[in-house]
Parts: structure tokens; C-alpha cells; sequence
């Protein structure tokens, strides 16, 4: 289950999410003091959209728009892609890389249970690698690797 995308929902085990009609301020408080990129939009408790960094940056600022008085279902990503929760790591490389996103909510029964960021991805995928590396050095120079033998 390593590779799998549910893997992250424990590392963040609250999904922000608010309603359509909250202040774009309301949400970059939220999504400063948890340190995400991206929180979900919710309306009569389905998932509708996602508001990211970059929604921020090209629909709120770049647009000379007031945070106090643009809500997010002015601004948001409407009808976001979502993982299922089953999927792959490498799965969800490959659809954030064809559709150029940072953020996927994962969804199991129709609920959302987590968010899987391009950097989380990353990390996942480094650490791997790190450990593939590691494990094929011990069988290549053995578990001694390093080490420096005695002479008899």
C-alpha cells in the first residue's frame, strides 16, 4: 500500500474545505495557518471546486480583484479532477502532468478523504528511489558497504 495515494491522507488528516460563498481572505488565512496550497469548495456537501495558489495569483491578484469581497465560487477551479483512493503514486504524476495541476483531491465512496499536492508526490517517488538505491548498494558491496576490512 506504499505506493498508493491514500498514503498522504494520514499525513494530512483534515481536508479543508469551504463553501462557495466565503471571502478569497477567508481562504488564504486557512490555507496559510495549515500550510496547503489548495483547499476544497464545497456546496450543500459535494465537492464543486478547488481554490489553489494559483487561482489566488491569476484570478484574485492579477485581476486587481478585492480578497474581502470575491468569493471563491467567483474564482475557483470548478468540477476539479479527483484520484480514487486505490490509485497509484505514479498515477497521479501522470494526471497532474497531463493536465497541468498541483492538487488532486482523493476520494473514496464518493467522499473526499484527502489531497495529494505535486510535492508530496515527489518526496514519495525521491524517498523510493532512495531506498531502491540503498537496498541494490547492500547487495552489490554488501551490508558492510563503507566499511573497511581487517587484514588477518
Amino acid at each position: 500500500m506504499r505506493n498508493k495515494v491514500t498514503r498522504f491522507t494520514s499525513r494530512y488528516p483534515m481536508v479543508i474545505k469551504l463553501p462557495t460563498h466565503a471571502s478569497v481572505t477567508t481562504a488564504s488565512k486557512l490555507m496559510a495557518e495549515h500550510n496547503v496550497g489548495a483547499i476544497m469548495v464545497i456546496e450543500e456537501g459535494r465537492l464543486t471546486g478547488i481554490f489553489t495558489e494559483r487561482d489566488l495569483v491569476k484570478r484574485v491578484v492579477a485581476m486587481g480583484l478585492s480578497t474581502d469581497e470575491t468569493v471563491l465560487g467567483e474564482v475557483m477551479t470548478p468540477s476539479p479532477i479527483t484520484l480514487k483512493s486505490g490509485e497509484s503514486v505514479q498515477f497521479a504524476l501522470e494526471v497532474m502532468t497531463q493536465n497541468h495541476i498541483r492538487h488532486l483531491p482523493i476520494e473514496e465512496n464518493g467522499e473526499i478523504i484527502g489531497m495529494v499536492s505535486l510535492r508530496d508526490l515527489f518526496a514519495a517517488i525521491t524517498e523510493e528511489l532512495k531506498e531502491n538505491i540503498d537496498t541494490k548498494d547492500a547487495f552489490i558491496f554488501g551490508e558492510v558497504y563503507g566499511a573497511t576490512s581487517k587484514a588477518a
